[in-house]
């Protein structure tokens, strides 16, 4: 079964996105599970289909993946708005985060 991964380090915390054809996606935190989808269909690369918060140096940071899934699987992980780390994708091309 085809799998995609994207794995990227945000101060000191490993953000790590998976999915396949038939169990979905997910969103890792630090090894840790915070969020999945089951979609198999996603035609809006806008559209946040996996999101989570995390807490860095006492400031809230929104994590949010973007989905383009038609044919072939390509996503997005912005934080706090901007472009971080997967596929650029979407009609709205976000600026690039400068990781820390």
């Amino acid at each position: 079964m085809p799998k995609k991964i994207v794995i990227a380090k945000y101060k000191d915390h490993y953000i790590r996105v998976e999915n396949t054809w038939f169990s979905g996606a997910s969103l890792f935190i630090d090894d840790k599970m915070v969020d999945h989808t089951n979609r198999l269909i996603a035609m809006d690369p806008n559209e946040v289909l996996l999101s989570a918060t995390i807490d860095i140096d006492g400031m809230s940071e929104q994590i949010d993946v973007s989905f383009e899934v038609i044919w072939v699987v390509k996503f997005k992980i912005s934080i706090d708005g901007k472009y971080f780390a997967g596929d650029q994708i979407g009609s709205e091309r976000l600026p690039s985060y400068q990781a820390i």
